[in-house]
């Protein structure tokens, strides 16, 4: 599910599936939690509200079943040390191909 950034203190991002009526909600640190059986209005309201926060425990936590669906890597890599590993694995890879010729 595609999620919009929020300039919110607690809320990273928020997403919405019309069809299947869940909201995802991403805290920070990768935290993404799933609420079934949200109306879409409930939805439109969070996104214009100014106070996400409130409106989340007013509305939604403790409301609707939930499930955790962290799917982003907790303590993902830094883009220096992803590069780096990337590098290495062309140089090994490169390196298996001049063996095999």
């Amino acid at each position: 599910m595609e999620r919009t950034p929020v300039e919110d203190k607690v809320l990273v991002s928020i997403g919405y599936d019309a069809v299947e009526r869940v909201l995802e909600l991403e805290f920070p640190k990768g935290k993404v939690y799933q609420y079934r059986d949200v109306p879409p209005e409930l939805h439109a309201w969070l996104m214009r509200s100014h106070d996400k926060l409130s409106m989340f425990r007013n509305k939604i936590d403790g409301v609707f079943a939930f499930t955790r669906d962290d799917h982003l890597v907790p303590n993902p890599p830094s883009l220096e040390d992803a590069l780096r590993a990337s590098l290495a694995a062309s140089a090994d890879q490169a390196r298996d191909s001049d063996d095999d010729a």
